[in-house]
């Protein structure tokens, strides 16, 4: 905001406890506004705080309008966008959401919408909240705004609402001030709310702190395709006391995975190598005893000692491992007794029987297995650490989800101090003190945050590319939800970005994110400017 074109009108300096009142969750306060040096009052200012409730649950809805009223001298059609807004007084309902623009439609449908819960009534089910329509002459010279219709209801009636069809109806009435000016009129048009429900938005963090464990399997490439142990080319090379590709393959992804499992059991094994030069080709070799080691640094030791005694043969066969994980994860998770299975494979190059190995992933799907494969080589970890997380973390939800299965209440995580822990690096988010559980909070807000809960755009509401025409979309079926795993990576950035709409349009408070609501004498388009 360039301040050169902004004139100043008044200042005011408020103390942090005269904004906050234990007994009231909802406080306004009225302030005068005053230039320093100047005892005349330049207005008054109006300073509302609320108590944010913490809550989990969010709105999903498809909302279409019927039968606009048509505007202007003309009556042409109008292009209209709906605002909605929650009541924060007896009068005064605060905008928290915009459509884009339907132009030119007295039937329009909007983009598909998701807003959290906290955002639209603060957790508050019987809170007013206001649906209202706005016609707007934006670009047409005279960027003028009308209010062509709105209703209020509250979370509570709008989930006990009875479905009419496929759609759940509110009548739009006119607003209070046009009222004398259009007496005759007593149909404003109708919204349709389909596929409206409410959800519960979990995250991985969630499920950890209640005590879900998610439990480690990792699986090491010993083909020959790796080089000989002797060679100081050799991707298994322990030359100059350094770890090896393997080893850091290792550190940087199992040891985020395995600090939360409270025993700190992780079974361990290998393929593609013979235990003795006159023994078989083993595909799937257990690398201790028992085939079980404790964290990351027993994997260690354990790949340390049996890797001298291995001769390299091959081929890449990687589906007797991935059957054994299989065998592993065949476990009933119910809501009482929640885990998962991770199995981190950790090869060098191209696998010989990806065809059964597809198949046999589809039929893990139903499993609580989700299945990661890394290539080894010389490069940093650290977005493959990201994505990898922010993959696990959807898979795991996911499979929650399809069988109803809810966090358990938090419990203390217990972490072993002993196990190793590498943060990743240049990641300007994380804090350097490689705290595991501030790390992975961070992860989860990012992959479960919606753009609508940022606030932080500035979309012009007449943007081309957002303008919905009138043979527009039509409510968009459920996507297919998928459990399980996936020998592929999904990159964190890949989310539902088409059925969610973007951020807030309009003009926006720059301090709090704020939208200042449309038609009101503080929205002036001309100047782009606020007035106080």
């Amino acid at each position: 905001m360039d301040l050169r074109h902004h004139d100043f009108v008044g200042s005011v300096e408020v103390k942090l406890e005269e904004l906050l009142d234990e007994s009231r969750s909802l406080l306004t306060t009225t302030k005068t506004l005053r230039v320093p040096g100047d005892p005349r009052s330049r207005g008054l200012i109006h300073l509302t705080t609320e108590t944010v409730e913490a809550t989990k649950s969010k709105i999903q809805v498809h909302i279409a309008a019927n039968r606009l009223g048509k505007v202007g001298i003309i009556k042409r059609k109008p292009d209209c966008f709906l605002e909605i807004g929650r009541q924060i007084d007896s009068i005064t309902f605060h905008p928290v959401f915009r459509t884009e623009v339907a132009p030119k439609t007295r039937h329009p449908w909007w983009r598909p919408l998701e807003v959290s819960v906290q955002r639209l009534c603060n957790d508050d089910w019987d809170r007013p909240i206001q649906f209202s329509c706005w016609h707007t002459s934006y670009g047409s010279g005279s960027n003028t705004y009308e209010n062509i219709g709105q209703c209020s209801t509250t979370l509570r009636e709008l989930s006990a609402m009875p479905l009419e069809g496929h759609y759940r109806s509110l009548s739009l009435s006119c607003p209070k001030k046009d009222r004398t000016s259009d007496r005759k009129r007593t149909h404003f048009g109708l919204l349709r709310l389909h596929q409206f429900r409410v959800d519960m938005q979990y995250s991985l963090l969630d499920y950890i702190q209640g005590g879900c464990l998610l439990r480690l399997i990792i699986a090491f490439d010993f083909t020959a395709s790796n080089g000989v142990l002797s060679d100081p080319l050799s991707l298994h090379s322990l030359e100059k006391n350094r770890n090896n590709q393997y080893l850091n393959a290792l550190e940087a992804l199992g040891s985020v995975i395995a600090r939360y499992d409270p025993e700190q059991k992780v079974a361990v094994f290998g393929f593609g190598a013979k235990p003795s030069l006159s023994a078989p080709t083993d595909f799937c070799l257990q690398l201790t005893q028992s085939g079980w080691v404790r964290g990351i640094k027993g994997v260690s030791e354990a790949y340390l000692n049996i890797l001298p005694s291995l001769t390299f043969a091959g081929p890449t066969y990687l589906a007797p491992v991935l059957d054994k994980a299989m065998e592993m994860a065949d476990v009933k998770v119910t809501q009482e007794e929640q885990g998962y299975y991770v199995l981190l494979v950790i090869t060098d190059g191209i696998i010989n029987d990806v065809e059964t190995v597809v198949k046999k992933l589809v039929i893990a799907s139903s499993l609580p297995l989700s299945v990661i494969i890394v290539g080894v080589g010389p490069s940093d970890f650290t977005l493959m650490v990201q994505e990898t997380l922010a993959a696990l973390s959807f898979q795991v939800l996911q499979y929650m989800k399809l069988r109803n299965i809810s966090p358990q209440p938090a419990c203390a995580v217990r972490i072993d101090p002993s196990a190793s822990w590498v943060t990743p690096r240049n990641h300007p988010q994380i804090s350097q003190d490689g705290d595991p559980l501030s790390y992975l909070t961070q992860l989860d807000a990012e992959s479960v945050s919606s753009p609508l809960e940022k606030l932080t755009g500035n979309i012009d509401p007449t943007t081309e590319a957002d303008i919905v025409h009138e043979q527009g979309s039509r409510p968009l079926k459920s996507r297919r939800e998928m459990g399980g795993g996936s020998f592929r990576l999904k990159s964190r950035q890949s989310s539902r970005q088409s059925l969610v709409q973007r951020d807030i349009t309009g003009l926006y408070c720059p301090t709090c994110g704020s939208c200042i609501d449309p038609g009101n004498a503080t929205f002036n388009d001309n100047a782009t400017t606020w007035k106080v």
